[in-house]
């Protein structure tokens, strides 16, 4: 056995090394023929490096500015929804201020010598967004204080004094904070509210589009930037949330699990069906729940305090981004319903709603008690 193993081990090395010369050998070859591929034949202007260099800042700066903007945009329209979440006891929750913060430190690295310049942090963190209503608004904390301490103890340097600041909000009592604004040095006390432990992603992706995975939701930029207010940018925020909260993403892989071992006993029986059932699976219940994450999610918008009268129209809107199904036979959009179907769904939901409102009743979806 010990030969054998000698003489295979030989044969695969003498194999890769004839492969290696045959590649050497065509290496001249291959060479000459990306070198005879066909360029260009107009000769545009050359460009000076130095007005490469400031037109690449001034793009980089810019770049910053919308980066900011988006995030902003991000944190009031998700905020209140993640305080609100907590009344229906399904998500873990975490203990916050209500405050979106920044260092340099947390861009990417080839920004950050920027971002310093445009938001200088020579201490703690910075202060960027305190959320309407939150406990930070209610101490009086504002936009570019700088946090400095928590509880007496100065927050680690740089991007580390955010994980510190997560780690450390206490969850049964008030928090002390250190900050300076200005030339003054202040200490504040503020008692942290609970919200649900999301992580809020911003994808530079162009579509509108946005995604809930197990514990984080994906918003891409081209979605932010479709929502003119704050409020429609909640709409969508509060759909992906519901998803996360019903448990969708474990349950539609459970479902391609299903179908996919429906595929292997197939396959004994010699019947090939590569991973065919295993994709009906996975998509056999995405229409119903992307209704049930539109109903659960009218109800995280009452609760956390939205007018749900402004929800209808921009449905509307976000029908005009994908075509009907059957207009010059385009195939039918997989996995989510029609939108006049989406529309009327919800209209009878916060018809729904505005009874349990009226009548003092909890403000929990049908079926939401089994």
């Amino acid at each position: 056995m010990r030969s054998c193993g000698v003489m295979l081990w030989g044969v695969t090395r003498r194999n890769a090394m004839q492969r290696k010369r045959r590649a050497i050998q065509l290496a001249p070859a291959l060479l000459l023929l990306l070198g005879g591929c066909i360029g260009p034949t107009l000769r545009a202007p050359d460009i000076a490096p130095a007005a490469l260099e400031t037109e690449s800042a001034y793009q980089r700066e810019a770049f910053l500015h919308e980066w900011q903007r988006l995030r902003l945009k991000l944190f009031r329209a998700s905020y209140p929804l993640m305080a609100g979440s907590v009344y229906y006891d399904v998500l873990p929750t975490r203990p916050s201020i209500g405050v979106l913060l920044f260092h340099p430190e947390l861009m990417p690295q080839h920004l950050q010598a920027q971002a310093a310049e445009l938001w200088p942090t020579p201490q703690g963190l910075r202060i960027w967004a305190v959320a309407p209503g939150s406990p930070a608004a209610a101490a009086g904390l504002q936009t570019d204080d700088y946090l400095l301490a928590l509880d007496g103890v100065p927050l680690p340097a740089g991007a580390q004094g955010l994980n510190y600041l997560v780690a450390h909000m206490p969850d049964d009592r008030p928090a002390s904070l250190e900050i300076q604004r200005g030339e003054q040095h202040l200490t504040v006390e503020v008692r942290p509210q609970p919200i649900v432990d999301v992580v809020m992603q911003l994808n530079w992706r162009e579509d509108a589009n946005a995604r809930a995975t197990f514990t984080q939701i994906e918003v891409h930029a081209g979605m932010i930037r479709f929502c003119d207010t704050d409020a429609q940018l909640s709409f969508i925020i509060a759909h992906e949330l519901a998803h996360l909260m019903l448990e969708h993403v474990r349950k539609t892989l459970l479902n391609y699990a299903t179908g996919t071992l429906a595929d292997a006993a197939l396959a004994l029986g010699h019947i090939y069906t590569p991973n065919g059932l295993g994709i009906i699976g996975a998509v056999r219940q995405s229409e119903a729940f992307e209704v049930e994450a539109d109903y659960l999610s009218l109800y995280l918008l009452a609760q956390s305090g939205y007018d749900l009268e402004a929800v209808l129209p921009f449905w509307r809107r976000v029908g005009l981004l994908h075509p009907p199904r059957s207009a010059n036979d385009l195939p039918r959009y997989p996995s989510h319903p029609e939108t006049a179907e989406r529309y009327l769904r919800m209209q009878a939901a916060i018809e729904e709603i505005h009874a349990k409102q009226d009548h003092g009743e909890p403000l929990v979806p049908q079926g939401w008690e089994d």
